[in-house]
């Protein structure tokens, strides 16, 4: 893969990222294995800070989905 396919790649898996919330799944949509996606986090701190923020905005995303089913009596809080 050159730098400008690998760059695609890293954006592309950034973006599954923050959908999936999962490297795995990150990873399979867009082609590559868990483990490249891995070992771009180890080798490049910008995209392991995007990651970072990916998983972030998934959280976040799972935070507000969870207090609308909550305020909609979809889920009770124990």
């Amino acid at each position: 893969m050159n730098k400008d396919e690998r760059s695609v790649k890293m954006a592309a898996a950034v973006e599954a990222y923050a959908k999936f919330g999962v490297i795995v799944a990150a990873a399979k949509v867009c082609g590559i294995s868990a483990n490249t996606v891995k070992d771009w986090m180890q080798k490049s701190a910008k995209f392991k800070k995007e990651m970072h923020e990916a998983k972030e905005q998934y959280v976040e995303g799972l935070e507000l989905l969870l207090t609308q089913r909550i305020h909609e009596g979809t889920i009770k809080m124990a």
